[in-house]
């Protein structure tokens, strides 16, 4: 049960931090139409996201098919913000 409760603490972990990092993008979008700067920075969230996610495996608090699933689903929402930046 113990283990079972840290794997849904760890994920919800991750989601909250997925959805932050999403969110500052998002109210990003109307200031900034051509940032290389922030472009760097929401680069190094997304690689440090992606460390936390790795960590998680090893640790085994997460399975890997989760934490891809995770990485991917914000790698996917950060190119639809970033696609609808580019068009404005």
């Amino acid at each position: 049960m113990e283990n079972e409760t840290m794997y849904d603490s760890a994920t919800q972990l991750l989601l909250e931090e997925s959805e932050q990092i999403l969110q500052i993008l998002k109210n990003q979008e109307a200031n900034c139409t051509s940032c290389p700067i922030f472009e760097e920075i929401m680069d190094t969230k997304l690689f440090g996201f992606s460390e936390k996610v790795d960590f998680a495996i090893e640790l085994g608090v997460i399975e890997d098919d989760l934490g891809q699933q995770l990485l991917s689903n914000l790698e996917r929402a950060m190119s639809e913000v970033y696609e609808n930046i580019a068009g404005k």
